[in-house]
């Protein structure tokens, strides 16, 4: 065998062992981009809110969702909650709406919550479960932020604790608000 061709053989060989495997959160994460989010009729909007709410939330074009499994931390969800909401500015939340949807049975233990921290914010009850299913939620809990444009996932991924994704999500953020107003 030639010296030209042994070396070909190498370089092939090296190529393919270099190959990285996809992780479990990278397939998911690009699963999920592009992926449409469907607002199943059982959900409940509470905390001084009303259908009006919920219509304009569903019909908004571009919206920040924070799903919440609720069976750990409550309380710590609603920190984050409150922070997300405080990352961007007015002007970025007024067109881009933050939304934050609970899956739990616990109405009463959700608004106790939030009267203890003050929030006089509406958030929405998943009582049955059925936006987690019908949108197949995924159990990793970096993944149960995300960007929504037009009913469609723009980004995925917790901004809180990183700094790369906040400036992410603040870019995308900025460029549908620019789109829209063109």
């Amino acid at each position: 065998m030639k010296v030209s061709n042994v070396l070909v053989i190498l370089i092939l060989i090296l190529c393919y062992s270099c190959k990285t495997e996809e992780t479990p959160l990278q397939k998911h994460l690009r699963e999920w981009i592009g992926k449409d989010i469907v607002f199943t009729d059982s959900l409940f909007v509470f905390n001084n809110a009303d259908t009006l709410y919920y219509a304009n939330i569903v019909n908004s074009k571009c919206k920040l969702i924070l799903y919440v499994d609720s069976t750990n931390c409550s309380d710590c969800k609603i920190k984050k909650f409150l922070y997300l909401t405080t990352l961007y500015e007015k002007s970025i939340r007024d067109n881009c709406p933050v939304v934050i949807i609970f899956n739990t049975r616990d109405i009463y233990g959700m608004e106790m919550a939030f009267e203890r921290y003050d929030i006089d914010m509406p958030f929405i009850i998943d009582w049955n479960g059925s936006f987690h299913r019908t949108n197949r939620i995924p159990q990793e809990e970096q993944l149960n932020t995300f960007l929504v444009y037009n009913n469609k996932v723009v980004i995925a991924g917790d901004p809180l604790g990183n700094e790369k994704m906040q400036k992410l999500y603040k870019k995308q953020l900025m460029k549908i608000i620019k789109d829209e107003g063109n």
